[in-house]
């Protein structure tokens, strides 16, 4: 890469309900398609803005890191600002940096880190109702926790695949998944190394089932076995999921070296 160009990461903040999705698509409203045109209103540059991953329509991002190339000298710190004043209140650069050229959002990130919260009880969450996904019924949150041993680890996650995928293999590592419960919520946070499209959806819809006392929390053993999509739970709904963080070898954002306030176990394979 040239000398005179530079790389820019973008750590981005959006609501996912008036998005179709990070990526550009034909006449449809996404990220992607909103952060490129600022950036073109700005410089007068046209760029390709990757992403660590391309969340699906409704899905939110806490932490999305972007990356591009520019030509531009502008102040990379000032980047974020100039780009929110061409936004409105659904998405936001909170940080803006300068990497080196070999940084990749995608491929150089480490861990991936994703929250899917859900209200529960015989009245909807009002207020929550764009980021939760509504459960008219109290679940039981020890046997979900039973149920999310199974995960850790490497293991074949056919059965929690869609079927709309591009990769050559079903074979994910999850490092972590953790419940938290109270009152009338339920915030499930997952870790691992990449997902498969739809894949921590797909994991939550069945979690939901062990909750409901539909099925017991061996049942996901059973589904990883089975490398069977038509055996597991529902897809749960996109707007309880957020791409909460991106972890990679050194972090590239300032804010995100702060102390984080969660904590997690440590967890080891359920076999």
């Amino acid at each position: 890469m040239s000398e005179s160009i530079r790389t820019i990461a973008l750590l981005v903040s959006y609501l996912g309900m008036p998005f179709r999705g990070y990526a550009k698509q034909p006449q449809c409203r996404t990220v992607q398609g909103e952060l490129e045109a600022a950036w073109f209103e700005l410089s007068g540059e046209s760029v390709n803005m990757l992403a660590s991953g391309r969340t699906d329509a409704g899905v939110h991002a806490h932490g999305q890191v972007v990356h591009f190339h520019t030509a531009t000298g502008f102040d990379a710190e000032r980047i974020g600002g100039a780009l929110n004043s061409k936004f409105g209140e659904d998405l936001v650069i909170r940080e803006s940096v300068e990497m080196d050229s070999a940084f990749h959002s995608s491929e150089s990130a480490r861990l991936k880190h994703y929250v899917y919260r859900i209200a529960t009880g015989s009245t909807p969450p009002v207020l929550d109702n764009l980021t939760c996904e509504w459960v008219p019924q109290q679940l039981n949150i020890a046997a979900m926790r039973d149920a999310c041993e199974y995960f850790i680890g490497t293991h074949d996650y056919e059965s929690f695949a869609a079927s709309r995928r591009t990769t050559s293999t079903t074979i994910r590592t999850v490092t972590n998944v953790h419940i938290r419960g109270q009152r009338n919520r339920i915030v499930i946070h997952v870790r691992g190394t990449g997902f498969l499209y739809k894949m921590v959806r797909n994991m939550i819809g069945s979690l939901i089932e062990v909750g409901r006392g539909r099925q017991e929390p061996i049942w996901i053993k059973e589904l990883l076995r089975a490398c069977d999509r038509n055996l597991a739970g529902a897809t749960a709904a996109a707007k309880g999921l957020t791409l909460y963080r991106v972890h990679y070898s050194e972090e590239p954002f300032s804010e995100l070296h702060k102390p984080s306030p969660l904590r997690y176990p440590r967890q080891t394979p359920n076999v």
